[in-house]
C-alpha cells in the first residue's frame, strides 16, 4: 500500500486517508468503537492538512491539463471529495461530481466532459451501465473505472484503476488515457 492511499478499515465502517508509512488500525479502532458506542455508521475522512502535502510539486502536477473538463461519478461523497482534492492539485480546474449513474448521465447531456472518472459499484445505475450508455452517446469521452475489486475488467472503460488508488497513479492514468 502507498503512502498515500484511500483505504477501508478491517470494520468496513470507517474510511481514512493513510498519510504516512505507520499503521492506522489505532485510528480505525478508535472509529469503531465509536460507532459501536453510538450505534451509528457514519463515514469518517480524516484528511490531514492537505493530505497530499508530502508529494513534491512537480509530482502531482500534470504536463498539461489544458481546458479538462473531469466528471468524478461515485456514491461515496468522501471519495469524491478526495478525487476532487488530487485534480485540483494537478492543476484541472474543470471538476463536477455526480452522485450516481443517472446524475451523470444528466451531467453529460447538460455539458459533455472530456474525461470520466466511474466507480464500479453504485446503487441503481452501476458504472458498467453508466460506460456504456456513454459510450454510446458521447463517443469521445475518455472513462477510467475506478473499483474495490481487483478481479474486474475494464469493460469498455479505458482505463481500470484498483482502490486504494494513489494520487501518483491517478495522475498517470489520466495522462496514459487523454494521450492515446
Amino acid at each position: 500500500m502507498s503512502a498515500h492511499s484511500f483505504r477501508r478499515c478491517k470494520a468496513g465502517r470507517s474510511w481514512s486517508i493513510r498519510t504516512s508509512p505507520r499503521p492506522t488500525a489505532s485510528r480505525c479502532a478508535r472509529a469503531t468503537e465509536r460507532s459501536r458506542k453510538k450505534r451509528t455508521l457514519r463515514p469518517e475522512l480524516s484528511l490531514r492538512p492537505f493530505a497530499f502535502a508530502q508529494l513534491r510539486a512537480h509530482d502531482t502536477r500534470m504536463a498539461a491539463p489544458g481546458d479538462l473538463d473531469v466528471l468524478i461519478v461515485d456514491d461515496h461523497a468522501p471519495m469524491r471529495e478526495l478525487l476532487r482534492k488530487v485534480l485540483e492539485r494537478a492543476g484541472i480546474a474543470r471538476v463536477r461530481e455526480a452522485a450516481n449513474g443517472a446524475d451523470a448521465l444528466a451531467a453529460l447531456e447538460d455539458r459533455p466532459a472530456g474525461l470520466v472518472l466511474v466507480d464500479q459499484n453504485m446503487p441503481a445505475m452501476g458504472g458498467g451501465e453508466l460506460i456504456a450508455e456513454a459510450r454510446s452517446r458521447w463517443t469521445g469521452t475518455r472513462i477510467i473505472l475506478i473499483t474495490g475489486d481487483a478481479r474486474s475488467d475494464a469493460g469498455g472503460a479505458d482505463a481500470l484503476l484498483v482502490k486504494p488508488v494513489s494520487p501518483r497513479e491517478l495522475l498517470a492514468a489520466i495522462e496514459r488515457v487523454m494521450a492515446s
